[in-house]
């Protein structure tokens, strides 16, 4: 499960600018392709023969990428209690925005918790997730704040005292909301508050199993490729 993990990182760094580059070449291999000899503009039935492209669909898209800190807090209602304890890591994720009303997002989060139960204390917790998210954004023409409601699905693992032995997985819901704050064409921050029930599926006696109702806070900077 871990080398997953490791290998989504790896994924959502490299994905988006192989997405670019592609799109880049081959705007430029169709627009030559259906040049006529003499350079003139495609005629009628070169343009029935050319393919869609996705930004034609959706003409104001765009890619993203984000990454900032987060922290995750088990406020005890069938929680981690017993498990671990509130605690700090980081959120990665790469997306698309169709369109100024909604974006779609793939993302990673990660987050180190001190373990009550560990025979050592240095020895932490382990808590990770991959998920697939929606964005609506509420004011999407706004130059300031743009602020919007976040759901989506995830898989999540919890470590627990550093053992892989000691390891349950399970599946997770997010609803929350968030905001938007451009401070450049290509840069801005976002802000995320989510609440993620997580159903576990404990290795152990059925008083082991639970299901936390978690939140987690993010702030990280989106760059908009």
């Amino acid at each position: 499960m871990r080398t997953f993990h490791l290998s989504f990182l790896i994924a959502l760094v490299t994905v988006p600018a192989l997405i670019t580059d592609a799109s880049a070449h081959f705007r430029g291999h169709s627009h030559q392709h259906h040049l006529n000899r003499r350079g003139a503009i495609p005629t009628s039935e070169a343009r029935l023969r050319q393919p869609i492209e996705f930004f034609q669909v959706f003409p104001d898209s765009s890619f993203t990428m984000g990454i900032g800190g987060a922290v995750l807090v088990d406020p005890g209602v069938h929680g981690l209690d017993q498990r671990l304890d509130q605690g700090l890591g980081v959120d990665l994720n790469v997306g698309v925005r169709l369109n100024h009303y909604v974006s779609l997002h793939l993302a990673t989060l990660a987050t180190l918790h001190p373990d009550p139960q560990a025979p050592r204390d240095d020895d932490p917790g382990l808590l990770t997730e991959v998920s697939f998210d929606m964005r609506a954004y509420l004011n999407p023409e706004s130059q300031l704040i743009e602020p919007f409601l976040q759901l989506g699905t995830g898989i999540s693992e919890v470590a627990r005292d550093g053992s892989a032995s000691n390891t349950e997985v399970g599946a997770s819901l997010h609803a929350g909301f968030g905001i938007h704050v451009p401070i450049h064409r290509h840069l801005a921050v976002t802000a995320t508050a989510l609440y993620r029930p997580t159903l576990l599926s404990a290795k152990g006696s059925e008083d082991q199993k639970a299901m936390p109702h978690l939140l987690t806070g993010t702030v990280g900077l989106t760059v908009r490729l």
